[in-house]
């Protein structure tokens, strides 16, 4: 069976291609086989890319390899790293390099002077975000059975979105196509394939394109409230003119690259979203503006929040991760000083004076040191109130009482201290049960999603109604409450 080309792949499959492979300004050309896998990129020679051509050359890790395929593709291999290399006498010299990404369809002999007019991503349950009704069914039985007499499916085009985003100067826009194959005698598939495609009104580098197509990948994660992964990116050359065709157009090259780990829900329908949208599709422009104009203050807080969708790591580890995602949320987004700034410069120069008039040197010092972070918050004070800028049924639903709200606190602080410093000394609300521990991250989970929300303009009643009302936290918040706001 013939292989197809890689532009036609996606990056759930496995495949191999053959070709010859050189770096940018060294003619001679070397054989070789590249391996594609979801989490390892790797291309081995028969032969060696060193730019000396002695046997005993340095070995070096090349920015940009470039390919041409058996099937005629051209390659553009990316942010390459030798891992072995063997010198056989005798025999001929073999090369094995590690590969970050690679372009199909173009050569590029510097990424970062390279521009382009768009990037289109197509990402994991897309498709069943959206939920466009773009086929119809119509059977018609044979009178007084079930037996069909006739069936006809038939194909509308959804209506899209395309939205002009001012703080990145781009459109993001909704396309996408219907592919139909197989057979008349046996099977036919007829699928809808989505997209999500951002395009500046300027050319852009491959970075620039990158950073904001994952940036909405992200707030489609955020959407979903599942881990998402791309099926394919495309980028889009400059506007060519066809010499035979009048239309001019925009070359289409497929990006690879490594994700580790993928994950996907079995059988994922409209019940495992948590905010759909149909929920949002008035507002979605405004939302997706807020979404890149507060990214300078939201990104370490994302990160952190996203690389829980992907991760299998440690509960101790996901506990202090997400407390420090709310610590930093509020740093970023709250005054967080106990006085006014120049009241405390005042009051600070009047303790070093002090300090450094009664006590030895290395004290007075110690507690100069001390004087640059005693104005900020405690994580106690950082915590009660971001909580408390809930609505008191938001507290109530997800929590308790106002007690009960305390408690939770004194439980996240003793416990972030424990898992910091381990010293379990009189703290009586330490979480030690890894059940208490996995149900406190459910509910620091459900109240940064709560904030994140809320920073893109998605009122605090709708998303707590979608909480309590969806499959993903259902349950969290009851459990929650069960075995955290027991009397301590």
């Amino acid at each position: 069976m013939a292989s197809s080309k890689v532009i036609t792949r996606t990056m759930f499959e496995d495949f191999q291609v053959k070709g010859y492979w050189w770096i940018p300004g060294k003619e001679e050309e070397v054989s070789g086989i590249l391996f594609y896998k979801q989490d390892k990129i790797e291309l081995e020679l028969l032969g060696t890319l060193n730019l000396d051509d002695s046997v005993f050359a340095d070995v070096v890790n090349h920015e940009i390899i470039l390919g041409l395929s058996d099937k005629g593709e051209q390659f553009t291999l990316l942010n390459t790293r030798v891992i072995k290399a063997t010198t056989n006498f005798p025999g001929y010299a073999t090369q094995s390099f590690s590969i970050n990404a690679f372009l199909v369809g173009v050569h590029l002999k510097n990424v970062d002077e390279s521009i382009f007019s768009s990037c289109a991503i197509v990402p994991t349950y897309l498709n069943t975000w959206l939920n466009r009704k773009v086929f119809d069914e119509d059977s018609t039985y044979k009178e007084g059975t079930y037996i069909v007499e006739e069936m006809q499916l038939s194909y509308k085009p959804p209506v899209t979105f395309n939205h002009y985003i001012p703080s990145i100067n781009s459109s993001i826009e909704e396309t996408g196509n219907a592919n139909f194959k197989g057979n008349f005698n046996e099977e036919i598939i007829w699928q809808q394939k989505s997209m999500l495609r951002i395009t500046p009104k300027e050319l852009k580098d491959m970075k620039w394109l990158e950073r904001n197509s994952f940036l909405l990948k992200d707030l489609l994660s955020l959407f979903i409230g599942q881990a998402i992964y791309l099926k394919n990116v495309f980028y889009y050359g400059e506007e060519i003119q066809s010499e035979t065709n009048e239309k001019p157009y925009k070359p289409r090259y497929s990006f690879f690259f490594r994700q580790f780990k993928t994950k996907f829900k079995p059988n994922f329908t409209q019940l495992d979203i948590l905010v759909p949208f149909s929920d949002i599709e008035q507002k979605f422009s405004s939302i997706i503006e807020l979404w890149y104009e507060k990214q300078e203050r939201l990104k370490t807080v994302t990160n952190l929040y996203f690389s829980e969708f992907y991760k299998d790591i440690y509960i101790n580890t996901t506990f202090l991760n997400m407390v420090q995602t709310l610590e930093i949320y509020h740093r970023n987004f709250y005054d967080g000083k106990l006085f006014p700034k120049p009241t405390y410069r005042t009051y600070a120069k009047q303790v070093k004076e002090f300090a450094n008039s009664m006590f030895p040197e290395d004290f007075a010092k110690k507690i100069s040191d001390m004087m640059a972070y005693g104005n900020e918050y405690s994580l106690n004070n950082r915590l009660v109130e971001i909580i408390n800028s809930f609505n008191d049924s938001t507290k109530s639903i997800l929590i308790g009482n106002e007690e009960e709200v305390l408690q939770f606190v004194r439980q996240l602080v003793e416990t972030r201290n424990y898992l910091t410093h381990y010293d379990a000394n009189k703290k009586k609300h330490l979480l030690t049960d890894n059940e208490e521990k996995f149900f406190a991250i459910q509910r620091l989970k459900i109240i940064a999603t709560i904030i994140l929300f809320k920073e893109i303009g998605i009122s605090e009643e709708v998303i707590v109604g979608r909480i309590i009302e969806g499959k993903k936290y259902q349950y969290s918040v009851g459990k929650a409450k069960e075995l955290l706001n027991k009397t301590m």
